[in-house]
C-alpha cells in the first residue's frame, strides 16, 4: 500500500504534474479521511469530484457509522449518500495520538487497527 499523509487541497494534488499528483492520478483505489463536519463533507464531495468515487473509499473519524450529526447528514451531496450506501464510507473513532501527531512510521495503535478492519477488508478483501 501507499500512503501518503499530506496538506495539499485534492483538486490541486488531482491536476499536479509531479509524481504525487500522478499516483492520485493512477492508483487504483484512494482512501479519503475526513471529519464529520459540514466543512468536512463539502471537501469530500470537492475530492470525490477530482479524483473519480468510483475508486475512492472515505473513512470519517470521530462518528458513529449509523447516527451522523443532522447537520453532516445533510451537508452530505448524493454522491457521498450513494457511498455510504454502497459500503464504501466507513466511521472509525477518534485516536487521540493520531489526531496530535498524525501519521508516522509507528505502528497504527491497536484501537485505530480493530476500527479500520472492515477498510483492510474492503482495499484487499482480507483483514490483517
Amino acid at each position: 500500500w501507499t500512503v501518503l499523509d499530506c496538506s495539499w487541497d485534492v483538486g490541486v494534488l488531482a491536476t499536479d504534474l509531479g509524481w504525487l499528483g500522478h499516483l492520485a492520478r493512477t492508483l487504483p483505489e484512494v482512501v479519503l479521511v475526513t471529519r464529520p463536519t459540514v466543512p468536512g463533507m463539502r471537501r469530500l464531495d470537492m475530492a470525490l469530484a477530482s479524483l473519480g468515487e468510483e475508486r475512492v473509499h472515505v473513512v470519517v473519524v470521530g462518528v458513529d457509522r449509523r447516527r451522523w450529526p443532522k447537520s453532516v447528514e445533510a451537508a452530505s451531496s448524493p454522491t457521498v449518500r450513494q457511498l455510504r450506501a454502497s459500503g464504501r464510507v466507513l466511521s472509525v473513532a477518534s485516536c487521540p495520538a493520531l489526531s496530535v501527531g498524525g501519521l508516522s512510521p509507528d505502528p497504527l495503535p491497536d484501537a485505530a487497527m480493530a476500527g479500520i478492519a472492515d477498510l483492510f477488508t474492503a482495499l484487499k478483501g482480507e483483514r490483517p
